[in-house]
């Protein structure tokens, strides 16, 4: 008798978990929030000519990013520089 009860309240808990989550909606990042910290320093380029250095510890904002490189904006030296840094 217990066993019969005890299905049904499985299968009723399945259902309801997953009813509560949304499945229509995609979730995406949003790159206005996303932040990377360099664990060593690295060469920040733009165009052919390296302009920087993007020291360890440093903290920068992910702009947008391709296969091979990511553009970054951090600040240093009393102003902010955007450049790119090879993956």
């Amino acid at each position: 008798m217990r066993r019969w009860l005890i299905l049904p309240a499985i299968v009723l808990s399945f259902l309801a978990s997953s009813s509560s989550v949304s499945q229509t909606s995609r979730s995406y990042l949003d790159t206005t929030k996303i932040f990377i910290t360099s664990s060593f320093d690295c060469p920040v380029y733009w165009g052919n000519r390296r302009i920087t250095i993007l020291r360890k510890g440093t903290t920068a904002r992910l702009l947008t990013s391709t296969k091979e490189w990511i553009l970054v904006r951090f600040w240093s030296n009393e102003r902010y520089i955007t450049g790119w840094i090879r993956r």
